[in-house]
């Protein structure tokens, strides 16, 4: 049993690895109606696929790590990372819930007139990967 939860967590990480390769295979990109319709959802920030100290060409994050906001804001809370290899699905989405969590404490929720798909901005997890 063990021996089969460990190849199902290998093989997990290692596609994600590999989407990170091939932009064309990146999820979705996070987009105010994508996130609206799937809040949970994992996607592609939106910008340079090259960032100075990460790997990849995919800026994964997760929709519920998304913000509505004129201006950029640094990471909230003490989410600056999820403690695990960022190949680890279950980690990356265990710092957006933290982010978002923090983000909701730090700064409420947005008012109307802020929900826009210019105001829509994502955190980015913190450079250099691991993994």
């Amino acid at each position: 049993m063990d021996r089969i939860l460990f190849a199902a967590f290998l093989t997990a990480s290692l596609v994600l690895c590999t989407r990170a390769v091939d932009p064309a295979a990146c999820p979705p990109d996070c987009t105010k109606d994508f996130c609206t319709a799937n809040p949970k959802a994992k996607c592609n920030i939106p910008g340079p696929r090259e960032i100075p100290g990460c790997t990849g060409q995919c800026q994964l994050t997760y929709c519920n790590a998304c913000y509505y906001s004129n201006t950029a804001r640094n990471l909230p809370g003490n989410c600056r990372d999820c403690g695990g290899p960022i190949s680890s699905l279950y980690c990356l989405k265990r710092w957006a819930y933290c982010i978002h969590k923090a983000d909701l404490k730090e700064n409420g929720k947005p008012s109307s007139s802020d929900i826009t798909q210019e105001n829509f901005q994502c955190y980015r997890y913190p450079c250099p990967l691991r993994g």
